[in-house]
């Protein structure tokens, strides 16, 4: 009788366990989301893109805990605008934010406001005036947006401060958290703690542009001290802000935040050390300015050490932390879930199309026009309003050298038609961007975008 009972007990135990789980009786605690993001940081120079100086040891462990994508791309090289995109999912011209100091649309839902609405408790910890919310308008949704610092920026370290004064008084959850770094974004300088320092002067290695341009427009670059000073103090600024990044993730772990988490890390774009264009962004779209590292590190070690190599572009970004959170992206979103590719290894090859307006410093640089580009796993096309358009393929020419414009007649026509189509159908327009403010022209000209 009594095995029987026990019988009868296990099967009714089984019964509800069973009935619990199909209707969301034994619900469980719900994911954290935490996004890092570093400006300004190309992938290949990073250890885990294959990169053979030291910069990355924090990020390089990782990314190998995630799922890394080796072609992944920013919608438009500049910062405000680039975060505007990540957040919301949508292209620039969707959002409203077409250059720095141009804050997005009201109409527009971001991440945070989707994720406020199922109940998270939402915190950003910003570095730079180009993503404060006067800059950008990217506070909205967040419980606390720390973007009140002395001047126009402020170091990993004091941005890691504000987060772990804010981490000693958490008791909401689940929590949403975006950190962003502002290193290494130029002016780059030294920092005694870094695993690299700069290489002597090498005048066998100019850095190739106009003297006049370099000194009046980047004052702490001079050509005398060639390319090679000025990669080597890019690649400090990595390694100095990679500590920083070490000492978060130990602090998140040690407080069990990454038990339960969802980690996003990437970039708003790269840095150009290649046409004419050095230790600055912003202005084309070649690979240098518009290649970023992604890494999705979700929780339990799923997926670790995957690999996604299709394109894929910044819009999809929220779209994926919604859909796998379970809730629908923000409204207006123009991306996809990248969901599919990274659980059931989806093959798609991806499109990417980008965006860039116009500055009216542009000219400094000898630079004019708008800029539009398709860019396919193989190809990409980039159409100016006022210069040459160019045609590259990326397999075999991935410094985009040789323009294959003449060479390529049909490739480039039909690649033309897919871009145009695009710029039609999402009704991109090139009219003159509004004036800066005087408070916003002072801020930006003191971190080198403007004159």
């Amino acid at each position: 009788m009594r095995r029987i009972f026990s019988v009868v007990i296990a099967v009714v135990v089984v019964a509800v366990v069973v009935l619990g789980l199909q209707n969301g009786w034994f619900e469980k605690e719900p994911y954290n989301v935490i996004i890092i993001s570093v400006d300004t940081l190309r992938p290949d120079h990073l250890g885990c893109y294959g990169y053979g100086s030291p910069t990355s040891p924090a990020i390089d462990a990782l990314f190998d805990r995630g799922v890394r994508f080796t072609r992944a791309v920013c919608q438009t090289p500049t910062t405000g605008p680039s975060f505007c995109s990540i957040m919301t999912g949508a292209y620039p011209h969707t959002h409203g934010s077409l250059q720095n100091a141009m804050p997005l649309r009201d109409d527009i839902q971001t991440l945070a406001e989707v994720l406020k609405e199922h109940q998270y408790h939402t915190a950003a910890f910003v570095s730079s005036y180009t993503v404060s919310d006067e800059s950008s308008g990217l506070g909205r949704g967040f419980d606390r947006f720390d973007d009140e610092f002395a001047g126009e920026e402020r170091s990993a370290g004091c941005t890691n401060d504000s987060l772990f004064a804010y981490l000693e008084d958490r008791s909401h959850t689940p929590l949403f958290i975006w950190i962003h770094y502002f290193e290494p974004h130029g002016p780059y300088i030294g920092h005694s703690d870094s695993r690299i320092h700069p290489a002597s002067p090498r005048s066998e290695a100019p850095l190739n542009m106009m003297e006049d341009n370099v000194v009046q427009h980047l004052p702490w670059v001079s050509p005398k001290l060639g390319l090679d000073h000025y990669v080597r103090l890019y690649d400090g600024e990595i390694a100095h802000v990679d500590r920083r990044i070490g000492i978060l993730l130990g602090e998140l772990q040690k407080r069990s935040l990454l038990e339960n988490t969802l980690v996003v890390f990437l970039s708003d774009h790269g840095e150009s050390f290649d046409h004419g264009l050095y230790c600055r962004h912003g202005l084309f779209l070649y690979e240098s300015s518009i290649r970023i590292p992604l890494a999705f590190v979700f929780p339990a070690g799923k997926h670790g050490g995957g690999i996604v190599e299709g394109v894929v572009q910044s819009i999809d970004i929220p779209c994926t932390i919604c859909d796998f959170l379970g809730f629908p992206p923000p409204e207006g979103a123009e991306g996809r879930s990248l969901l599919p590719m990274i659980e059931e290894g989806e093959s798609h090859p991806g499109t990417a199309f980008l965006e860039r307006r116009r500055y009216e410093e542009d000219n400094r640089f000898g630079v004019t026009g708008s800029r539009h580009a398709i860019r396919t796993a193989e190809w990409k096309y980039i159409h100016s309003t006022e210069e040459p358009d160019e045609l590259y393929n990326l397999q075999l020419d991935p410094g985009e050298l040789r323009n294959l414009v003449e060479e390529e007649p049909d490739r480039a026509a039909s690649m033309l038609d897919d871009l145009q189509a695009w710029i039609g159908e999402a009704g991109v327009c090139c009219e003159e961007l509004p004036e800066l403010s005087d408070e916003a022209r002072e801020k930006l000209k003191a971190l080198g975008y403007i004159q």
